[in-house]
């Protein structure tokens, strides 16, 4: 009787040696559902350490399966009693979930069965019905099918035939990613599978692409592109549900071009008679996904010679993607600027514009071009035009008289773009621009009042009609339509400097602001303000002080140029930071050269740099210290001695740079 008692309270203190009395067993079964979870969980370590011992458990435990409090637990036993306790798999295949949902609970079950009786079919279905987080199915990361490849892949392979759809396209799922995600050795669970267990896989996949299901279909496409090398059976398959309209969602959640990507010139072949398909949807389809595949070659062919001007025009489009890693199209781009159709001159167009600088004798002799487009009837080409032209500024002169006929459009979107425009082609007679300019300040979206304002800004004093409403923008909810408003102020009454220096210091001390692009956009503004500044300087040495900022490097120099005389505090942060070991040396150190004389009280602290055994640390005091002028003569020495001994060819040639800089006259 004392030898019960003793077994009985053991759980209590702890998980014993070894189990060898019943009652004790049934003591902690039933522990694993009470009230008191320290005792459960020592009741589980307990059973779970007794392991086949507890056999005699079995029914009671097949029984709690039932039981939401001890469930788990219960499944963990079961799998450590292991296959003693056969009589429970029943139960257990009884826990597995029919439907979709998190699978983790699945996987326990699925884990506990294994190691019983081995994988059984019911619990693969059930990891392929069931996702982790992110939504990846369940199998893919399970230790049934980490451990057990050879048995479970077979099982897979049948439910390619399950006669619910979700089950036979993630079946096709799940056998797609077998070749993929290599474990530390570089083995992948198709081959730890074996031969003879993944010899039915592609008979499986290609069977699924004739399936009723659009997703079925898709999803074995996507997994045979994977699995073979060679997977052109796959091409009809995907345009087929291209173009079907009720499959539109599909296809952006599995994307053609992935599924291309082993035989892009067999899809280039498939997908160009598309460019001329009657339907929008379609046409954009076709040029979406050619523009993800390295397809440059053919595309110049069918630019140069396709028959229609649609044909055409989808190869421009897709060569002026600006996504190829094969080669740059830019040539046939342009060659095409001298189609006899206006929409391939067009899509052209806006391919150059996308490659080369605006300046490019080849974009600004497109002008002519962008001017038709500005008499299109589609709003978006009207867009397009503007923004291009816009781009392009001043050379693109020719284009003002049509411009300025867009700014009376009905839509609000084209006369704001084509005022944008025009303050860009022609500054100086851009006056019918401002109240387009001004009701967009005042009505449109911020990310819209923000262009209007820079807009207002660049038109400086002829812009002075703006200023009551910029004034109103300078308390905006939107920091960064605050910072434009301020900005375009000042350029057209510098008397608003005092008023706008106030905006960038209420910035510059809300914390909230201290990670983002806000306090990043408020130095640069502050830099351009110059002398006008020097009211942010106490506001700007609270922030260097302020070790959670990303940008103390930018404060410093800011200080600097705002108010080198001042900049006691900022000097010496930098000088504390040109020591190796600081982390914000990397922030600032690229961005010294440009402060040029400015540097000058660094001179010590930047020769001492040159001695540094780091080929970066001596690459910035040389240019840094060339930057300064003969203001750097001490640092003469050491930099002529660069010349001679620096082991990087680069830096010597830079030391000699510096040296001629500085010994100027």
């Amino acid at each position: 009787m004392t030898t019960i008692i003793l077994l009985l309270v053991a759980p209590l203190a702890g998980a014993p040696l070894e189990v060898s009395d019943d009652p004790a067993i049934f003591s902690w079964v039933a522990d694993l559902g009470g009230a008191d979870i320290e005792k459960q969980f020592a009741a589980r370590a307990a059973l779970v350490k007794a392991g086949p011992k507890a056999k005699s458990a079995v029914p009671l435990l097949a029984k709690q399966l039932g039981d939401k409090t001890a469930r788990r637990h219960a499944i963990e036993v079961l799998g450590a009693i292991g296959p003693s306790a056969k009589d429970a798999v029943p139960a257990l295949i009884a826990q597995l979930p029919n439907e979709d949902g998190i699978g983790y609970a699945a996987e326990d079950v699925a884990v506990a069965i294994t190691a019983i009786d081995g994988p059984k079919p019911e619990a693969t279905r059930a990891l392929i019905l069931t996702s982790a987080k992110g939504g990846t199915v369940m199998l893919l990361g399970s230790q049934t099918l980490r451990e057990h490849p050879a048995e479970v892949v077979p099982h897979v392979v049948a439910f390619c035939g399950d006669k619910d759809a979700k089950v036979r396209a993630r079946a096709a799922t799940v056998l797609g990613e077998l070749k993929r995600n290599p474990d530390r050795n570089g083995a992948v669970v198709f081959d730890k599978a074996g031969a003879k267990a993944t010899k039915g896989v592609p008979a499986a996949l290609e069977k699924l692409l004739a399936d009723d299901s659009a997703e079925v279909r898709m999803s074995a496409c996507l997994a045979l592109s994977r699995v073979e090398e060679h997977s052109e059976k796959t091409i009809p398959v995907v345009i087929a549900v291209a173009l079907d309209d009720k499959n539109e969602r599909l296809l952006n959640e599995i994307r053609a071009p992935e599924i291309f990507l082993p035989v892009p010139k067999q899809a280039a072949t498939a997908l160009v008679p598309l460019f001329d398909h009657k339907s929008e949807r379609v046409r954009q389809w076709a040029v979406d996904t050619l523009a993800h595949l390295p397809v440059r070659e053919p595309m110049e062919g069918v630019l140069k010679g396709g028959k229609t001007a649609r044909t055409r025009e989808g190869a421009a489009l897709v060569l002026g993607s600006y996504r190829f890693s094969d080669g740059n199209p830019t040539p046939a781009l342009k060659a095409a600027l001298a189609d006899p159709e206006f929409v391939v001159r067009f899509a052209t167009t806006k391919g150059v514009y996308r490659y080369v600088h605006k300046s490019d004798p080849e974009l600004v002799r497109a002008v002519p071009t962008l001017i038709e487009g500005l008499q299109q009837k589609e709003e978006q080409v009207q867009v397009d035009a503007c923004q291009i032209l816009a781009a392009i500024g001043t050379p693109a002169q020719k284009a003002v008289p049509a411009l300025k006929k867009s700014l009376s459009g009905q839509s609000p979107t084209v006369p704001f773009e084509a005022a944008v425009a025009l303050v860009a082609v022609a500054p100086k007679g851009a006056a019918d621009a401002r109240p387009v300019l001004i009701e967009t300040l005042k009505n449109g979206r911020n990310f819209e009042a923000i262009r209007a304002a820079k807009a207002l800004g660049d038109l400086g004093a002829d812009a002075k009609d703006a200023l009551p409403e910029l004034i109103k923008k300078l308390s905006a909810n939107d920091p960064h339509l605050r910072l434009s408003a301020a900005e375009a102020a000042t350029a057209i009454d510098p008397a608003q400097a005092p008023k706008a220096v106030d905006v960038v210091v209420e910035l510059l001390k809300n914390r909230q602001h201290r990670r983002s692009l806000v306090r990043a956009n408020s130095l640069g503004f502050l830099v351009r303000l110059g002398d006008h500044a020097k009211g942010a300087m106490p506001a700007l040495a609270e922030v260097l002080a302020d070790r959670d900022s990303v940008f103390r490097g930018d404060v410093a120099l800011t200080m600097i140029t705002i108010d080198a005389k001042n900049a006691t505090a900022a000097y010496d942060w930098v000088r504390k930071v040109l020591d190796d070991s600081e982390p914000d040396r990397d922030d600032v150190r690229d961005q010294l050269p440009k402060l040029g004389q400015l540097a000058e009280p660094l001179v010590p602290e930047l020769t001492a740099q040159l001695k540094s055994e780091d080929g970066d640390h001596r690459r910035y005091a040389i240019e840094t210290l060339g930057a300064i002028g003969p203001g750097a003569k001490n640092a003469l020495p050491a930099l002529k001695k660069l010349i001679e001994t620096d082991p990087e060819t680069s830096n010597r040639a830079r030391a000699t740079e510096a040296v001629k800089k500085i010994e100027a006259k």
